[in-house]
């Protein structure tokens, strides 16, 4: 009996292609046009995976083709799956070749704050056939792009669901109460070190970013277990805006350490720690059902390298995650 390996897959790549056109283009002579066949051709690659499969995909009638229920279900996950033969193709084409193409990556803006510039002037250093694109985003819509396959990398600050999303933990760190220098709160002038508990964030105004933004839903949760309510008084989805808006004592803030690493007036802010501590871990983000090209493994490590120096030039009060190491192809 043969090894179920060895047995041919049950859909062949052209065939189904075919049908995909068909589906897409609604007809067999459009179809043909967009193949550049001939229309009997495409007519018998499509009976070809019906018999195969043992099932009508489609009616062919005056008004062109009309997709069975089956027909349906396999004209969208067969674009899926021509999708990743395509994206197999390009990355075993590059492997073991130098990282060159393009790479698009997602920072939420405490992390695009210090690790943009530095990972652009490495990757342009040590990868000059790299064209590296950094947009900034919250989590959420880091999570959509990569979802949708418009970005191949992205840097989350919550959990992505692990069955579409492989993600490898970056660093956890610690969130501070931020407040202008000549403005501290009634009794943290003379608390050392300074700390500040979680029912002054129902009592003082703050200042941040809105819904959908992860940071807020972090933030909220800590409030929800800590059994009070936000006084937010200013809603700003720029980290700078908000660093700013702190030191100028228009408003007090929650940022992280790394916040401060910028430019900005962070120098007229002083940062208390909450007690009980607020943390929140970041993620290197990719989608699984993309396949990761040597260009997408180099930016990857690079990003790994990157983090773990800047929290030791500039002293962060964070930590590595111990899972962290280089990534590779899976």
């Amino acid at each position: 009996m043969p090894d179920s390996d060895s047995i041919p897959p049950a859909i062949e790549l052209w065939p189904l292609l075919n049908f995909v056109m068909l589906a897409e283009h609604g007809s067999l002579s459009a179809a043909a046009s967009a193949l550049g066949l001939t229309q009997p051709s495409v007519s018998e690659n499509v009976a070809k995976l019906e018999r195969r499969l043992q099932v009508q995909l489609a009616t062919r009638g005056p008004r062109g083709a009309v997709l069975t229920e089956a027909g349906r279900m396999l004209a969208t996950r067969g674009k899926d799956l021509i999708s990743q033969a395509n994206s197999l193709a390009e990355a075993v084409r590059e492997f073991g070749a130098d990282p060159s193409g393009r790479v698009t990556v997602g920072l939420p803006p405490s992390l695009n704050v210090f690790l943009s510039v530095p990972l652009a002037e490495t990757i342009h250093a040590e990868f000059p056939n790299l064209r590296l694109h950094i947009a900034e985003a919250s989590s959420g819509h880091i999570l959509d792009w990569l979802e949708s396959e418009k970005y191949d990398l992205g840097c989350i600050f919550e959990q992505a669901n692990p069955s579409t999303f492989e993600a490898v933990p970056l660093m956890s760190e610690e969130i501070f109460f931020a407040a202008a220098t000549d403005d501290l709160p009634a009794g943290a002038e003379a608390s050392s070190p300074r700390v500040v508990t979680p029912q002054l964030l129902s009592q003082v105004p703050l200042v941040l970013p809105s819904h959908p933004h992860g940071f807020r839903r972090i933030v909220e949760r800590y409030a929800r277990a800590n059994n009070i309510s936000l006084n937010v008084v200013l809603e700003i989805d720029s980290l700078p805006q908000i660093v700013e808006m702190a030191s100028r004592a228009s408003a007090y803030a929650l940022i992280p350490h790394s916040a401060l690493t910028g430019p900005g007036p962070s120098g007229d802010l002083t940062l208390m720690r909450l007690e009980p501590p607020l943390h929140r871990t970041g993620y290197l983000v990719r989608k699984r059902a993309k396949l990761a090209s040597n260009s997408t493994v180099a930016v990857q490590n690079v990003i790994l390298r990157i983090i773990k120096e800047l929290m030791e030039r500039h002293k962060l009060t964070a930590g590595i995650v111990p899972q962290v190491g280089a990534v590779r192809r899976e």
